[in-house]
């Protein structure tokens, strides 16, 4: 996700050191999908975390969902049961989905993991132009039909405030975080009953998660980079450092032997699992995806604009980005 912004400012490691072959049977495919080009590695994660859906045990138990969706239709089914209206006013919340990243945190990679599941690479292979065709619409209008008003799925809006803070509070019923979401949530409301459950799927017996997170890498300017690439390397692949980063931070793990530990761990099992079949795409610039993403976003659920208009904007906007 990261090198094609960030490449040009750092060394990759020594072939002598780690070869992709070594990485690929250290870490998930996702790390390979993100910090490998042309045989070299440019970057080593700590950990790898994954976007979940975070729900409210008591809501959902109070409306007759027995178990957390696991796929897109269960979660609009559990939708229409949770969310209540009275005197045509939303009272109670289903899920925080359907908005811009002003009230939905994690807006943008909620998107692209609905894009990635529907079959769009979002980017082409060459990496010239946007990759935005029928799945990317399909991904755009099954997120924005929770934030339009009229459609029969409305369940949330940006003027309902932060969701994660939102979901802390018991104002909606699911959310969708990170390990990071979920630390804040329990700060925030440490008595909260919540559980937390896979990523909805498009299908299960093939699943597509998100995974966003950082790797350790050398900077090109680095007068001892042989020395850095060792200490990386150390740091990222040697059992009790890495297991001591994960247990000092709550991340989930990169390293496959640790991911096998912790994969039926009460707190980040879902995230170490949802590891191995996590994707990201490459975006050249971090802000500016957000921006047009929210943009999209915003033209259907706010602007009444047609998603294939929609996607047409997005897909002009990220290609000129991509091509500078």
């Amino acid at each position: 996700k990261w090198l094609v912004e960030h490449g040009d400012k750092i060394v990759p490691a020594p072939s002598n050191k780690i070869t992709r072959d070594t990485f690929s049977g250290l870490f998930p495919q996702v790390a390979e999908q993100d910090f490998i080009a042309s045989d070299r590695v440019y970057a080593m994660p700590l950990s790898i975390d994954t976007l979940a859906l975070a729900y409210n045990r008591d809501t959902l138990d109070a409306r007759g969902v027995v178990f957390p969706p696991k796929t897109w239709t269960e979660f609009g089914e559990a939708v229409s049961k949770i969310r209540v209206f009275a005197n045509g006013t939303l009272t109670t919340k289903a899920a925080a989905i359907g908005g811009t990243s002003l009230s939905v945190e994690n807006s943008t990679d909620l998107l692209s993991l609905l894009m990635l599941q529907n079959g769009s690479g979002i980017v082409n292979e060459g990496f010239t132009r946007a990759d935005m065709g029928r799945e990317a619409e399909a991904a755009l209008a099954e997120y924005t039909k929770f934030g339009v008003s009229q459609d029969p799925n409305y369940t949330w809006n940006d003027s309902f405030g932060d969701s994660n803070t939102a979901f802390a509070e018991g104002g909606v019923a699911m959310t969708f975080a990170y390990p990071g979401d979920i630390r804040e949530i329990k700060e925030e409301n440490p008595f909260l009953d919540f559980g937390i459950s896979g990523v909805p799927q498009i299908n299960t017996t093939s699943p597509t998660n998100f995974a966003n997170y950082w790797g350790l890498a050398v900077a090109s300017g680095s007068p001892n980079a042989d020395a850095a690439w060792d200490f990386v390397i150390f740091a990222t692949t040697d059992r009790i450092s890495s297991e001591n980063y994960i247990i000092e931070t709550g991340h989930a793990p990169a390293l496959r032997f640790l991911i096998d530990s912790y994969i039926n761990d009460a707190t980040i099992g879902v995230f170490a699992r949802q590891a191995l079949s996590a994707r990201s795409w490459a975006e050249p610039d971090d802000d500016r995806v957000n921006e047009i993403f929210d943009d999209m976003i915003k033209a259907v659920v706010s602007d009444g604009i047609d998603i294939n208009d929609a996607i047409g904007e997005a897909r002009s906007a990220l290609t000129e980005l991509i091509r500078g």
